[in-house]
């Protein structure tokens, strides 16, 4: 009778065995690293995977090192299908130790202190399917909390080797580590699709907007040829410091229909059922969020309240311009915000800036712009779906 407290809650069909405890020792011949500092150099030929090579992601970050080919670099050549795992994190969080990578060729990298290579024993063990099941964050915990130390994080190999892990046999293995590498390609795949363009828009920004100095973009619409006007962005926009739409609780729930806006990537902190003081925004009234430590903005067409009073409301002075392009103009500022200093009303509302005069022209510029970060929040929705699928996935297909 299986014994589901030893099985995942998903498998392909077919296979019914109990998967079965294995120490991380038991994976394969495990190799520290060495320091590879006196070897490093420009013109070398290997590159090193060290510390800053772990990327939160658990892919190869190439920091540029090289390393030449000597005795010492000779020995901790990597094969194709080796692992290696960081036992040390610069970081209090814990966001890179323990964290695998898997060498996808023979003869290209050398591994540096800090980082345990493992020679996988590819007659019991699929490396594919260990590199995704030691990097699945249920699994990655067991040796996280295994760790010591304050500012720098390490383990120490000899104990991490003894934790153990439950694991399917190989045939079994070899379809789960093909499963995750096909949705890990796909990710990749949208998320060079994502970048690509956020790069285009990066671009298109420099080009349909002045260049300091200038009062004429290199790129128009047919038809334009006026000269831009110089103005502040305070003659542009009107502020409000957010005291009456800011959130008094911290009960959140994705049900509730107000969303609650706060600095970050994030942005949408959560919903709350406070009725009281929101702000109606709607596509015809939208709003412009500044945040006035890290001087991202985010445009708002929907009602809301926000967390901070950091986050100043902008709204146009003249409803005849076009609010997108205001935008543009706002997020095209060459200017990198200083630790925990307010910048709209003491900075940002001196700035002088260009826009066009003509207000057709506006609206041309904030409908590209508009449609364009429509695409990117597309693209970037099917990104996060992806990473979601997996995430799911993973807790779904080990132990």
């Amino acid at each position: 009778m299986p014994n589901d407290m030893q099985n995942p809650s998903i498998r392909f069909h077919g296979f019914t065995q109990d998967w079965e405890m294995r120490k991380l020792e038991k994976f394969g011949k495990a190799t520290g690293g060495t320091s590879m500092e006196s070897e490093f150099s420009k013109d070398g030929i290997y590159k090193v995977i060290s510390i800053g090579s772990y990327s939160e992601d658990s892919v190869y970050c190439d920091q540029g090192i090289r390393a030449v080919k000597s005795d010492k670099t000779q020995s901790r050549i990597l094969n194709m299908g080796d692992l290696t795992m960081i036992l040390n994190d610069k970081t209090s969080s814990g966001n890179i130790i323990g964290r695998v990578l898997l060498i996808d060729n023979s003869g290209i990298y050398v591994y540096n202190q800090r980082t345990e290579r493992i020679e996988v024993d590819t007659k019991v063990y699929d490396s594919l399917f260990l590199y995704e099941m030691l990097n699945a964050p249920q699994i990655r915990d067991k040796i996280v909390k295994q760790s010591q130390g304050n500012t720098q994080i390490y383990v120490n190999w000899s104990s991490i080797s003894e934790t153990e892990y439950v694991v399917p046999k190989i045939d079994e293995q070899k379809r789960i580590g093909v499963f995750f590498s096909n949705i890990d390609r796909l990710i990749t795949l949208h998320q060079c699709k994502y970048d690509k363009l956020l790069n285009v828009k990066k671009s298109m920004l420099e080009k349909m907007f002045p260049k300091n100095g200038e009062s004429i973009p290199q790129i128009r619409f047919q038809g334009f040829t006026q000269a831009w006007e110089k103005r502040r962005l305070g003659e542009i926009f009107d502020y409000e410091q957010p005291t009456h739409y800011i959130v008094n609780s911290t009960d959140y729930d994705d049900n509730y229909d107000t969303p609650v806006l706060t600095a970050g990537q994030s942005f949408i902190l959560g919903y709350t059922n406070e009725t009281d003081g929101i702000k109606k925004s709607n596509p015809n009234e939208p709003v412009i969020i500044f945040d006035d430590f890290t001087t991202s903005s985010h445009y708002v067409d929907f009602p809301f309240k926000v967390k901070s009073s950091a986050m100043k409301l902008l709204t146009l002075k003249d409803k005849n311009d076009d609010v997108y392009c205001a935008k543009n103009v706002l997020q095209n500022i060459d200017y990198v915000p200083a630790s925990h200093e307010r910048h709209w009303i003491s900075i940002f509302a001196n700035f002088d800036v260009f826009i066009p005069v003509c207000k057709e022209e506006q609206k041309k510029i904030g409908e590209f712009f508009l449609n364009f970060d429509t695409l990117i929040n597309l693209q970037q929705s099917k990104l996060e779906k992806l990473k979601n699928i997996k995430k799911s996935m993973l807790g779904k297909m080990f132990v």
